[in-house]
């Protein structure tokens, strides 16, 4: 999925899990990890979710909801992505979730609560994560579309998620962005 040359190495952490681990060095040296995690069935297909964020090594866990601004954000983001072509290596049949940690219910009051900038429903923090996903999608769109099918995911007032074919102007409606590999 990946366009770019300019990215980290990954480390295979567990191949069953599709767990990996880099090295970003920008201003500091944080070890981050991506793990694609399964989530629940969807019809006959089983659904994995990217995680990704850094990685504390002591408990084994991804920290997913900081932002590190190390100077080499573009670089993380092609190594997130080159990890992409993997997980569709292993799992051709399995659709990929990605969903931003700042793309919560949860997420959108606590930041209300603690900023001054956010307005009623209006945070520019929100979903932040998968804007950075659907720019990258919609920038790249004729080539990825070739390898990858795109669906937007809207959440509704009960939490049910309604799949619809992925459209750039309607992805500010989106809480989540689903991918499955083209047969």
């Amino acid at each position: 999925m990946n366009l770019n040359t300019d990215l980290y190495q990954l480390e295979d952490v567990e191949e069953e899990t599709l767990k990996y681990i880099f090295i970003s060095q920008g201003k500091e040296v944080i070890v981050k990890a991506i793990e694609y995690q399964y989530v629940q069935p969807l019809r006959s297909y089983q659904i994995y979710n990217l995680a990704f964020g850094n990685y504390d090594i002591e408990k084994d866990e991804i920290i997913d909801n900081v932002v590190s601004n190390n100077d080499d954000g573009r670089k993380v983001f092609n190594t997130v992505l080159s990890s992409i072509p993997r997980f569709f290596g292993n799992y051709s049949d399995r659709i990929l979730m990605v969903r931003g940690s700042d793309g919560t219910k949860e997420f959108l009051q606590i930041c209300q609560e603690a900023c001054d900038k956010c307005g009623e429903g209006n945070c520019r923090k929100f979903n932040q994560r998968l804007r950075i996903y659907t720019n990258y999608i919609d920038a790249n769109y004729d080539d990825l579309i070739k390898q990858y099918k795109f669906y937007g995911g809207i959440e509704d007032e009960n939490n049910n998620i309604n799949l619809v074919d992925y459209n750039s102007t309607k992805k500010h409606l989106y809480n989540i962005v689903y991918v499955i590999k083209n047969k």
